[in-house]
């Protein structure tokens, strides 16, 4: 219960994932990996989208479909874990923004890059999420200091993960990305913005730079 009073986002899409992966699981009989049933569900696939501007949700549902129990299990439980730390240092309004937003990025980069590919999966707004954490290394306090630099090994070595087939590097690229303008652009109380209103202009300046880059792409 503590779970779900200080950290209900979090906890809300934890059982969406949850929610659809079993749909998907029950739907198909066990073959969650089947290409047909992902887009069924609302996974990304960039034609889609290029043909008709209506199947634009993708860029969001696409964050809630898992490809094969694995993906699921890891990507929900490290949800579960870096959500409660997000959420209770910057509020759940803020937190819900971010990870929503850190994906949509990553999805846009997929959109742009991996023009041709089926991308799906919580893993864009996952690499948003450690971004966020990194940046706060450079707050003035040594509690964050320390939590910030102790995520930055693990995001070089999801990095380096992500050079492997059939893993959407684009999609990570992109969800660090939004993750360090939204890290820039909002700000953690008691301490305000990490690189002040300047940082904050770059931030809110690149994502909807990039946004709109990417949206014309498809236009």
């Amino acid at each position: 219960m503590s779970q779900l009073k200080y950290s209900p986002v979090t906890c809300v899409f934890v059982a969406l994932n949850c929610l659809v992966f079993l749909l998907m699981y029950i739907v198909s009989g066990g073959a969650v990996e089947d290409a047909r049933l992902l887009i069924q569900f609302g996974a990304l696939y960039p034609p889609l989208i290029h043909w008709d501007l209506g199947q634009s949700y993708r860029l969001l549902s696409a964050i809630f479909v898992h490809i094969g129990f694995m993906h699921f299990f890891s990507n929900t439980l490290t949800i579960y874990f870096l959500g409660q730390q997000i959420e209770r240092l910057y509020g759940s309004v803020r937190f819900f923004f971010m990870y929503l937003l850190a994906g949509l990025m990553g999805n846009l980069f997929c959109l742009v890059f991996s023009p041709e590919v089926i991308v799906a999966g919580a893993s864009t707004s996952i690499y948003g999420l450690f971004t966020i954490l990194v940046v706060l290394r450079w707050l003035p306090n040594p509690y964050l200091q320390h939590l910030g630099q102790s995520y930055l090994p693990l995001l070089v070595m999801n990095l380096v993960f992500s050079l492997a087939p059939g893993v959407s590097l684009a999609g990570h690229l992109g969800g660090l990305v939004g993750g360090a303008c939204l890290a820039l652009s909002l700000p953690l109380h008691p301490y305000g913005l990490v690189h002040g209103r300047r940082g904050q202009l770059l931030g809110l300046g690149v994502y909807v730079g990039l946004f709109l880059i990417t949206l014309a792409t498809v236009l």
